[in-house]
């Protein structure tokens, strides 16, 4: 009867082990070869979206545009579109990273990042560093 219970767990544990094998092997002709574990460069881009003050969540603008550059391997560059109601939001850069090659994500003392990059939507938050800094929240999808 032990033989059995044991047999039982080994069939089960290879079962799990070759499933497990077999979702991890498959790879959709729709996943994207640019986008590995370890780049930061998915995030790259022009994103449109809502800009709430980080101040007085009273004040928004709608499809306001906001301009993420690479600055090295580890940080990125958020910049308020500039000649528009909201350019004066501080610009930030951020220690991001990309753990899993699913999104690029970071959080410092200038803020944090969330980037998705399935469904390319983007979610920035800034933190206040000195008197002049005006913060924001900002979420929209890349263009």
């Amino acid at each position: 009867m032990e033989k059995n219970g044991i047999k039982k767990l080994v069939l089960g544990a290879a079962l799990v082990l070759g499933t497990g094998l077999f979702f991890i092997g498959c790879k959709s002709s729709n996943d994207s070869d640019n986008n590995p574990s370890g780049s930061i460069d998915p995030v790259v881009g022009t994103f449109k979206g809502t800009i709430e003050d980080g101040e007085n969540p009273d004040i928004k603008y709608y499809n306001a545009v906001v301009i993420v550059s690479k600055v090295d391997d580890s940080r990125v560059k958020v910049t308020p579109k500039s000649g528009e109601a909201y350019s004066g939001y501080t610009t930030k850069t951020i220690k991001v990273a990309n753990p899993v090659g699913a999104s690029v994500v970071g959080s410092d003392e200038q803020g944090s990042v969330a980037y998705l990059i399935d469904t390319k939507s983007l979610n920035v938050s800034t933190e206040k560093n000195s008197a002049q800094d005006k913060t924001y929240i900002f979420n929209g999808s890349k263009q």
